[in-house]
């Protein structure tokens, strides 16, 4: 398997994984580059959260939960 190939089934279960734990309304989107991995999941009328990995910078996570 290439690179590739092993990031795509890793983004595959880290997407089953969000879906187990949060439920099948759940949207996610994972998305990677060279630089940066982001992952965002969002939770209709709940919250949305986004995280991103950066080489080189720190972690950066966004919690809009809504009250």
């Amino acid at each position: 398997m290439s690179y590739k190939d092993d990031l795509k089934e890793m983004m595959t279960e880290m997407q089953e994984i969000i879906h187990n734990y949060v439920g099948n309304n759940a949207k996610t989107k994972i998305s990677v580059n060279e630089n940066r991995l982001s992952i965002s999941i969002g939770i209709e009328g709940v919250s949305d959260i986004d995280i991103s990995i950066s080489k080189n910078k720190p972690s950066e996570t966004h919690d809009t939960r809504k009250q």
